[in-house]
């Protein structure tokens, strides 16, 4: 007995035309990525410029560090929230729903990580590198809390590449990225590698404002109440920590330290749970 397959033959011309939606948002985020390479590069030749070899390689083991050891979150989160705000992306309240969980997850695991570096920042880059980057610390621990700006508006961006809104994309990548360009160079100019931490917080706060505005007018998309209400116990939460690691009192600053380790735990362990049922989870790994 033989089975007849029918075969679906599909002229080139068709083919493109199928798969033309996937090629321009392929161009795109391309484009993109060049553009924020560039700008980068010209980062980076400025700073040795000015400032020599020595003070371009503390820059980038900083970026290491924040880009590569806490961008993992962004990197690991990124494969599974596209696709499914992909599939929902004509229904604005299914849009909202996994906008806003997902900018809460982030959010909420990027805080106690934030925390625990900025109390044991100097023995991770002892640990990671040698003491002889020591003099990146302030950079670091400055520019460590811009990305929970970041965490926010990361979740945003990925509504415009799912729109598959191409010219708006293009457009936010060349203007945030001659901003980024602008204010570090003004920043390192005036301050050194302070200056850059400082420049790093500015830009992802205008970064989000500006992200936030276009979701709320293109749209018209807004975060409900309650992650603002967590949002902000989170900001509080990274900013007092940075303030308490300049305590003179090594005493009192430790002790303040790990309560606001164990409190930011507590907040994320709660907060997650009510979003996605933790202690569920948990027990189902230990049964299998």
């Amino acid at each position: 007995m033989s089975v007849e397959i029918e075969s679906d033959h599909k002229s080139l011309k068709n083919v493109f035309h199928e798969g033309k939606p996937m090629i321009k948002l392929g161009v795109t985020l391309s484009v993109g990525s060049i553009i924020t390479l560039f700008v980068a590069y010209l980062i980076q030749v400025y700073i040795t410029n000015v400032g020599g070899l020595t003070e371009v390689g503390y820059y980038n083991v900083g970026m290491i560090i924040i880009n590569s050891y806490v961008g993992l979150i962004f990197e690991s989160m990124s494969k599974d929230y596209f696709p499914r705000l992909s599939e929902i992306i004509n229904d604005i309240k299914s849009v909202q729903r996994t906008v806003t969980q997902q900018a809460m997850v982030v959010v909420l695991l990027i805080t106690p990580v934030i925390i625990l570096f900025l109390t044991f920042a100097e023995y991770f880059i002892v640990i990671l590198y040698s003491k002889a980057f020591l003099p990146v610390l302030l950079f670091i621990n400055i520019a460590i809390m811009g990305t929970l700006f970041k965490a926010v508006s990361w979740s945003l961006g990925y509504v415009i590449i799912a729109n598959g809104d191409s010219s708006v994309f293009i457009k936010t990548a060349i203007g945030f990225n001659v901003l980024l360009l602008v204010i570090n160079i003004f920043g390192y100019s005036n301050y050194g590698l302070l200056g850059l931490g400082v420049s790093y917080i500015i830009y992802y706060f205008l970064h989000l404002v500006i992200i936030s505005l276009i979701m709320k007018f293109r749209y018209k998309f807004v975060f409900i109440s309650e992650f603002i209400k967590v949002y902000f116990v989170c900001l509080l939460l990274v900013f007092s920590t940075f303030c308490i690691t300049y305590i003179g009192d090594v005493l009192l600053k430790s002790f303040l330290l790990v309560f606001l380790i164990l409190i930011s735990s507590v907040f994320t362990i709660y907060n997650l749970n009510k979003k996605l049922d933790v202690k569920s989870f948990i027990k189902e790994k230990f049964n299998k």
